[in-house]
């Protein structure tokens, strides 16, 4: 391959398959010092040949011997440089050198030809004996050097691929990180947005606590001055009573959840228990009982303490008790608050992050009526 012809190392590195280190030019401009060496000691050789005698054997055969070195020398370092080639460069490349090698094979004819022309029957007898020798252990030498670049270029391969695999792993692996950092940002500012919305819901609801607490006794002085129902009204009730009775007992039995003494389940069970027991009983020797049956843990222990005096002192007793210790709108807040400042924290999980907004609804909704 001469100047001018593009160098199939340096194609392949233009389509991007393979990078071009130092090792490769070097190899690629030795080859071409060599290469053009030996074109310009071929033309020498002939130029001899063509107007050498028989006497001028010795002469030949120093550049013969000049020439064979040159084309051995070429023939190595050619195999070394296509090893680091691709199967398609290399058949690139030996296209480009086919004039060249042909020019070679005419070269080694025409110095066969000249020394069985120009000696002895029996010194052409020595002459084919060593040439064929030489050229055997020139194959055998070239055979061996080209297995051995052979095996190199395959370990190259090797090596490549496997650093091409790494790389494309450990692109993904961070690929991964980012995301899941991101991710888990974006889930602690969703919680910590939530969170300060809660906190800022307590804030204002906490600030009209007084002013509801005067509603609701400015409507209970109100309702003590309520006037008598006309006898008329009390008629038409009378008459409903069947429809409501059957009505009443048509609906479906609800079981009253039993109290632990969690503030943030103490309205719930206040509005239960005053509907089921409170709404069908004024007997406190009943209600007692009932707040017995459904109270458990802390909330269980007061009603116990308070079963032994009087069945209406201790009913109201334990009541007032209740409302004092998880029915105040500080206490009640502050357990929403705990709780909401606990939940642990929420990833990359949908049905944890929908439960947690529940519960932020109920916070925001049990604040609002506390």
């Amino acid at each position: 391959m001469l100047s001018g012809e593009e160098d199939p190392v340096e194609e392949e590195a233009n389509r991007g398959h393979l990078s071009l280190p130092s090792m490769y030019h070097e190899l690629s401009n030795r080859r071409k010092d060599i290469l053009l060496e030996l074109l310009a000691e071929s033309e020498t050789l002939q130029k001899v040949l063509e107007t050498a005698k028989s006497a001028d054997v010795n002469f030949v055969k120093d550049k013969h011997s000049k020439w064979l070195n040159l084309y051995e020398k070429f023939l190595e370092i050619n195999t070394s440089y296509q090893a680091l080639l691709s199967p398609d460069a290399i058949k690139i490349d030996q296209s480009q050198l086919k004039h060249e090698r042909d020019r070679f094979e005419n070269i080694k004819l025409s110095i066969c030809s000249w020394f069985s022309n120009n000696k002895p029957d029996d010194t052409r007898s020595r002459i084919s004996h060593f040439s064929g020798r030489s050229g055997r252990s020139n194959m055998s030498a070239l055979s061996s050097s080209k297995l051995r670049e052979s095996t190199r270029k395959a370990e190259i391969l090797e090596r490549q691929a496997a650093l091409e695999e790494e790389e494309k792993l450990e692109e993904e692996k961070l690929k991964l990180k980012f995301k899941e950092e991101r991710l888990k940002l974006k889930t602690e500012i969703r919680v910590s947005d939530a969170k300060s919305k809660v906190i800022e819901d307590l804030e204002k609801n906490m600030l009209y606590d007084d002013e509801v607490e005067h509603d609701i006794k400015v409507t209970r002085q109100k309702e003590k001055y309520v006037l008598p129902e006309s006898p008329i009204k009390i008629v038409h009730e009378s008459e409903n009573g069947l429809l409501k009775m059957t009505q009443e007992l048509n609906k479906p039995k609800v079981e009253i959840i039993k109290f632990t003494g969690n503030p943030m389940e103490y309205k719930r069970f206040v509005r239960q228990f005053d509907a089921k027991v409170n709404k069908n009983t004024d007997s406190y020797d009943e209600k007692i009982n009932y707040l017995l049956q459904f109270t458990t843990g802390e909330a269980y222990k007061i009603a116990l303490g308070y079963s032994h005096l009087n069945a209406r002192v201790g009913y109201n007793a334990t009541m007032k008790e209740f409302e004092d210790r998880y029915g105040d709108p500080d206490i009640v807040a502050n357990s929403y608050v705990k709780k909401a400042l606990e939940w642990p924290i929420v990833k990359d999980d949908p049905k944890a992050l929908d439960s947690y907004s529940i519960f932020l609804m109920e916070c925001q909704y049990a604040i609002e009526n506390v």
